[in-house]
């Protein structure tokens, strides 16, 4: 930690040393009706920084004084965005910009995803607030199943739904995939590192989650991305998807982000509905503006419910959430954002009454986010701005399954530790029961710097800062009931309780630094973001470079290429699956009076404490065109992975004595003893988690958007073309 706030000092001191003079851009935001609005937030391209309108609709922008021009655009909840570009001669000039209400029946919308202009990557796309509605969503995996490559179907919110960039390569692949997504909501990670609902990973895998009794499917999501089921998206006002490589601000990801905003401010009171088939989602928005200095507070009530077979209602899907952004001005240089947001959702396979098995299913959980962010403005000749983001994050989780079994008897041991014991022969018939309980607990910090100054002809844009993570799980974990075990010797194996709580927490930190310049090359407009990252993962150390470039050839062409490394931690579940419990049979005997089952057990620990990052290293080119009827892009790219999370079969052998037994009448037991003989026993065997999943990836995307066709300014046309070719190392 005394390194990162070192190497902080010199870019601290680095930002001081050269500065550049500014002047101060006015304006004022008003509706229709020329009344202010406040809480406008308004975006300067040039320098890639946010400010907000005030209570009277006015704002300040600071900018430097050798542009010759800057470009702002306007954003505000239920309104539609307009972008402005001022040319040096008007700087002196107040800005009086016109934002009008949201409509579909508005000339030119835009109801698609677009390309974005952003720092974040030079492959962003981007969904605003206009092609979100719609989509008619009832999660935000059907936005994003609107991206290229993806697969329209209908919505369906019965079965967990992940998400996988630029991957065909299925099985631990896409856990990986998705794990190295993440997803950011007001500059907060939604982390999925505490989630442990998972069988045992050393019976059953990577992976392998307590199954709904009705179709098998899998409704928890370790090892992986968090559901996205469960976020909602009337609430979201901008989406920004990063395909490739991502601006060195960003961490704990290989294969790309989701950037979500949410609506802020003064907004309409919102209801909205959305059925299919026999799925139902309903939501109500509002936004006030709270008296004098008080700021506003935004709303958000969410209830889904879904069958995905109307006809009985046996299996139920409901989600329930809430949300609170409270958002206002300390003064006139101090923002301050607080959310809370809490969420319940229920997977339910109810007993069917002519089930003689009596299978019955759940996974519940509910959880609550706190979230603050302070935006301090500070416009000094050193330092523009500094941003901090705290975050918490605590959810209650149960997997449960039952089944009633009717099978011969069987013999079990329960045994924690290794060696020769009698264990117990049960009956064939009882209600077997999976049950697992977890408590994720998350807590994180992100504190930025920003600075603008010039060198010669070129603006730097600089950001830097550290972030850091804490992940723990204080669940009481795998409960297992001797005497109603649901599976036994599985896979060589058996399962044995295993509590979440004596697993040590992880701590994730990293610092970063990237510089946005803006400059002219050859005569073109251009704009390289470099960027560094040093991160210290499960306690090793990294350095990814992010680096890219776009080109503007002309008003309609424009090319990108960029280059960046970066690396995922393995979660809980990867570093602290339980222990592997093999147990072989030596003597299995019974009759009408008497029963011995006679076994041995060793225990083996699968703990992965050294588990290195997942990494990634990408490199990727596009060529854009774009104008009033069409814009096209043509994405070209390579994606090599390595250290990626597998199962791994530790097979092992056993040479054990042998044993004669007999039924003694007078004490009615069956008795043992050795004969001085040895077997050896092959072919029993665990699963170890290792870093051995590696993968190269490469190909191209091509995208066309009709904006205007046969004079219709609503139609949308979308052409893809994808080409993946995939090598996958041996190991």
């Amino acid at each position: 930690m005394g390194k990162f706030f070192t190497i902080l000092l010199v870019i601290s001191s680095f930002a001081i040393s050269v500065f550049a003079q500014n002047i101060t851009i006015r304006g004022k935001v008003v509706d229709e009706k020329r009344s202010p609005i406040q809480s406008v937030t308004i975006f300067c391209e040039e320098t890639q920084s946010y400010i907000i309108s005030n209570n009277d609709g006015q704002f300040t922008v600071s900018v430097p004084a050798n542009l010759n021009q800057v470009t702002f655009k306007f954003t505000s909840v239920g309104r539609r965005s307009e972008e402005v570009k001022i040319t040096r001669s008007n700087f002196a000039n107040p800005i009086n910009i016109t934002l009008v209400q949201n409509s579909l029946t508005l000339q030119d919308v835009q109801i698609s995803s677009s390309y974005a202009k952003s720092k974040n990557s030079i492959s962003s796309i981007s969904f605003d607030e206009e092609a979100i509605e719609r989509i008619q969503a009832f999660s935000l995996i059907d936005v994003l199943n609107t991206l290229p490559g993806k697969q329209l179907v209908a919505p369906n919110i019965n079965v967990a739904q992940t998400l996988t960039l630029r991957n065909t390569l299925g099985g631990t692949y896409d856990l990986n995939n998705s794990l190295g997504i993440p997803i950011i909501v007001d500059g907060v990670r939604l982390s999925n590192d505490a989630n442990m609902q998972s069988r045992p990973a050393t019976q059953w895998g990577m992976g392998a989650v307590v199954p709904a009794t009705n179709s098998g499917s899998a409704t928890d999501v370790p090892f992986r991305g968090i559901d996205l089921r469960e976020i909602p998206v009337e609430s979201i006002e901008k989406i920004e998807v990063i395909q490739g490589v991502a601006s060195a601000e960003y961490g704990e990801l290989t294969d790309g982000a989701i950037i979500i905003e949410r609506k802020a401010g003064k907004s309409p009171l919102q209801f909205t509905t959305n059925i299919n088939a026999g799925s139902y989602n309903y939501s109500l928005n509002k936004g006030i503006n709270l008296p004098g200095k008080l700021g506003g507070i935004t709303l958000d009530l969410n209830y889904a419910i879904s069958n995905d077979n109307p006809t009985d209602n046996f299996q139920e899907y409901k989600r329930y959430g809430t949300s609170l952004r409270w958002q206002y001005s300390i003064s006139s240089v101090i923002r301050n954002k607080f959310n809370i947001d809490y969420n319940r959702k229920i997977d339910l396979n109810k007993i069917d009454p002519d089930d003689g098995n009596r299978r019955e299913y759940y996974a519940k959980q509910n959880g609550i986010r706190i979230s603050n962010t302070t935006d301090f403005k500070i416009n000094s000749k050193f330092l523009k701005s500094l941003n901090l983001i705290l975050s918490y994050s605590e959810t209650n989780q149960e997997s449960y399954s039952q089944w009633f079994l009717n099978q011969a008897p069987k013999g079990y041991t329960a045994k924690d530790t290794t060696g020769i014991y009698k264990g117990t022969v049960l009956g064939g018939q009882y209600l077997a029961v999976e049950e697992i309980i977890g408590k994720p607990i998350s807590a994180s910090g992100n504190l930025r710097f920003a600075s603008l100054f010039n060198l010669g002809s070129t603006l730097h844009n600089l950001t830097y800062g550290i972030n850091s993570n804490y992940t723990n799980n204080g669940g009481k974990g795998i409960i297992s009931d001797p005497e109603r075990p649901r599976f036994i010797n599985y896979n060589s194996t058996n399962v044995r309780p295993y509590s979440f709580e004596l697993n040590p927490a992880i701590v994730n930190t990293g610092i970063y630094l990237t510089d946005n310049i803006a400059y002219n090359l050859f005569g073109k407009k251009t704009s390289s973001n470099l960027g560094v990252r040093f991160d210290s993962q499960n306690g090793s150390l990294s350095i990814q470079p992010r680096l890219s470039t776009q080109i503007n050839l002309n008003k309609q062409w424009n090319f990108g290429i960029a280059y960046g490394i970066s690396s995922k931690s393995p979660t809980l579940a990867h570093l602290y699956p339980p222990p592997a419990w093999i147990d072989v049979p030596l003597i299995f005997a019974l009759n009408t009076d008497a029963a011995l089952y006679l076994v041995y057990t060793q225990k083996f620990q699968a703990a992965n404490p050294n588990l290195k990052a997942s990494k990634s290293n990408q490199a990727e080119f596009n060529l854009n065109f774009s104008n009033k009827i069409f814009s096209s892009r043509l994405n070209a790219f390579y994606k090599g992975s390595k250290n990626g999370f597998t199962n791994v079969r530790q097979y092992q052998q056993f040479v054990l004595p042998n044993y004669n037994y007999r039924y003694d009448a007078s004490i009615k037991e069956i008795v043992y003893q050795e004969t001085g003989t040895f077997t050896s026993y092959f072919g029993n065997s665990y699963y170890k988690i290792s870093n051995l999943s590696n993968s190269d990836t490469y190909g191209f995307d091509w995208v066309l958007i009709l904006i205007k066709f046969l004079q219709s300014t609503q139609a949308f046309l979308q052409v893809l073309h994808t080409y993946y070719r995939k090598k996958v190392p041996l190991w």
